[in-house]
C-alpha cells in the first residue's frame, strides 16, 4: 500500500482540472501535527423503528509510519428490530503539513494551511499556470 502515491496522484488531477488562477481545498482528517488517537460515535432512529449506531475508533499502532487505522463498528436496526454488527477497517494516510505543502508545489499548485474552528488543517491551493 502506497497512500502517498495515490494523495499525490489526486492532487496532479485536481490541478489538471483548475484554470489557472483556480482553487483547490483539501482538508485532511488529521495531519501529523495535529493527530490524536481517540473515538467518536453517534447515529440516529428512524420513525419506522429502524436505527444506526457507530463507534469510530482511530489509533496509530507505528508512529514511524505514515498511516493510522479507523476502526469503525455498526449497530443496524432493521424495522422488525432485528440488529446486526458490521465492522470495517480503514487504513488512513497521515504526513506533516509540509509534505502535503511540496506535494501541492509539485503538481502545480500554490497551497497555503490555516487551521479551522475545530482545529483541522485547511489547505488552500491556488493553480499556478
Amino acid at each position: 500500500m502506497v497512500i502517498s502515491t495515490d494523495v499525490r496522484a489526486t492532487l496532479e488531477t485536481a490541478a489538471v482540472h483548475c484554470r489557472p488562477g483556480g482553487t483547490v481545498v483539501v482538508l485532511p482528517d488529521y495531519v501529523r501535527e495535529t493527530f490524536t488517537p481517540g473515538t467518536d460515535d453517534g447515529g440516529e432512529d428512524a420513525a419506522d423503528g429502524r436505527g444506526f449506531r457507530y463507534l469510530e475508533w482511530r489509533w496509530d499502532p507505528d508512529p514511524a509510519d505514515d498511516t493510522y487505522l479507523v476502526d469503525y463498528a455498526f449497530l443496524l436496526r432493521d424495522a422488525t428490530g432485528a440488529v446486526r454488527v458490521v465492522h470495517d477497517r480503514h487504513v488512513e494516510g497521515l504526513f506533516p503539513r509540509t509534505i502535503w505543502l511540496a506535494w501541492f508545489e509539485a503538481a502545480g499548485l500554490q497551497a497555503s494551511s490555516a487551521i479551522d474552528q475545530w482545529g483541522r488543517d485547511v489547505f488552500l491551493a491556488t493553480r499556478m499556470k
